[in-house]
């Protein structure tokens, strides 16, 4: 919600992955930042994270550095956070090794998204965010050439069996 205009803006998008330990289902909530620009990357235990009422679901935005994933990770589940997103330092995503975080939902997406929502949080812009189980992507893992090999060595062979008869 922009406070100036009062426009309600939504996007969806499929750049966030799912940590390794990470439980694979649904999290909600207002999206906060930590307070001090000093503990953007959630690395100190007593990380503090501007006040919500008890009853509202939030998801803590950090960046990645600085500290293990697993440390940031329990940081943030310490004030009850419904969902970690750590914003990676380059424009791709990985899949995070976050051992012993007990049940909390942690999620990667790509720097320039992180910041994005920075910049929309330093202007009091209010943020909610709803992550869900996305679809697979195989595309990027089936080489072009493998599919041509096959392809061309199924229709040889299918002109051979019909040969053959």
């Amino acid at each position: 919600l922009d406070p100036a205009t009062k426009e309600v803006r939504t996007e969806k998008t499929e750049c966030g992955r799912y940590g390794e330990h990470s439980p694979k289902k649904e999290a909600r909530g207002l999206v906060l930042a930590p307070a001090l620009v000093q503990d953007r990357q959630a690395c100190y235990p007593n990380v503090r994270f501007p006040p919500v009422p008890q009853s509202t679901a939030w998801v803590a935005l950090v960046a990645a550095g600085n500290c293990t994933y697993r440390e940031k990770i329990r940081n943030v589940a310490k004030h009850n956070a419904s969902a970690v997103v750590i914003f990676n330092s380059a424009n791709d995503t990985i899949t995070m090794s976050h051992p012993d975080t007990d049940s909390i939902v942690a999620i990667m997406i790509p720097e320039p998204k992180g910041r994005e929502i920075v910049v929309l949080l330093e202007r009091h812009i209010v943020v909610t965010m709803h992550i869900t189980v996305g679809t697979r992507n195989l595309q990027k893992y089936v080489s072009r050439t493998s599919v041509v090999f096959v392809s061309i060595s199924f229709i040889i062979l299918m002109i051979i069996s019909l040969a053959w008869l």
